[in-house]
């Protein structure tokens, strides 16, 4: 019991001997299906191609503009929050956003007149007075606290194959290369857009690429089947952002329940409650438009982005293999030893 956590350094540091780099692989063209399978998946490591998909017609047509004539009379699902964190742990607690049901030119509407908005790479013509009343439950006063919050299309599910359906002819079915490679088609194809003052962060159980439209990502990810020192995956209780109409407040109410979510903001660690995140060392890229970025299941990543940017991810299902069952033992094992140094204080 005594050396588990001296094992478990040691995995870190021979994961980053051997396999880890101290930056993400770039490519400027896309790999064949072997050599993908054999550099990336295989070691499950993250890798950009630059421009890999400036020939798709949504990096080509989806202006403000463009998405307004397309879809903008189209109903669709909306998070909103009152400062941007949104699936993520914010005071202590899991939070999830309220969502609302809106027009997509009205969530463009707000997109377009945010406190971010000169930051905006194209504002599209429409004007901020129209249809101000279409959103359920929306006050008339753009001064109220709904108005104020953080908007961000992240509805999942493949919600690019159901809400944003008139958008699939811009896009690729799958990516054949890595569907080659993966031995399946994706599970899901969802579209993204928000705010720049949305934060998430996440662990999947699936392999995903994400294709930029527009402006630009940052993301800060590590790999979670050697890292020991993350502090990942604490249980949090779970609450929900619930807005009051009648008196322009929120709430966030208990689900009475407990979700397994990163407690560790990476841009800004509370290295006093989280110590052994100084010894991590996560990898930071920028995902720009036209840029594909693959991510490798089980992977944390934490993003920020420019405000109206514009994002694609096609999810392809992880192999429930021995790397899984290894991530698995290794993840219990470090349950373990944190349960065992609780105990000693």
């Amino acid at each position: 019991m005594e050396k588990i956590g001296e094992c478990l350094e040691k995995l870190s540091l021979e994961a980053r001997e051997l396999y880890l780099e101290s930056r993400v692989r770039e490519l400027v063209r896309p790999p064949s299906p072997l050599v993908f399978l054999r550099d990336y998946v295989s070691k499950n490591v993250p890798v950009v191609i630059r421009g890999g998909c400036t020939n798709w017609g949504a990096c080509k047509k989806w202006s403000h503009t463009y998405l307004r004539e397309k879809i903008g009379e189209n109903l669709v699902t909306v998070s909103w929050t009152p400062n941007g964190f949104a699936d993520a742990v914010y005071d202590g607690w899991f939070t999830l956003p309220d969502e609302k049901i809106m027009k997509f030119k009205k969530f463009l509407d707000l997109l377009e007149s945010s406190k971010n908005g000169d930051d905006a790479e194209d504002c599209g013509e429409g004007g901020v007075g129209e249809d101000n009343n279409e959103v359920s439950g929306m006050p008339k006063s753009r001064g109220s606290q709904l108005e104020r919050g953080v908007y961000y299309i992240q509805k999942q599910n493949s919600c690019l194959t159901t809400e944003y359906r008139d958008l699939r002819e811009d896009v690729d079915d799958s990516i054949l290369w890595a569907e080659e490679a993966f031995g399946c088609k994706p599970d899901a194809i969802n579209f993204w857009m928000g705010e720049k003052d949305a934060v998430t962060s996440h662990v999947y159980p699936v392999a995903r690429f994400k294709m930029m439209k527009k402006s630009k990502r940052e993301e800060t990810i590590d790999d979670n089947h050697s890292n020991k020192n993350n502090n990942k995956n604490n249980n949090h209780n779970n609450r929900n952002h619930h807005y009051n109409n009648g008196d322009d407040t929120y709430t966030l109410v208990d689900e009475n329940n407990t979700v397994k979510w990163t407690p560790v903001d990476p841009i800004n660690p509370d290295l006093d409650r989280y110590p052994n995140y100084a010894r991590t060392r996560p990898l930071e890229v920028k995902v720009q438009r036209g840029d594909m970025l693959y991510l490798p299941s089980l992977w944390f990543h934490h993003v920020r982005q420019s405000h109206g940017c514009i994002a694609v991810n096609y999810w392809y299902d992880m192999s429930y293999d021995i790397k899984y069952n290894y991530f698995k033992l290794v993840e219990s094992l470090i349950d373990l030893d944190g349960a065992k140094k609780m105990m000693k204080q």
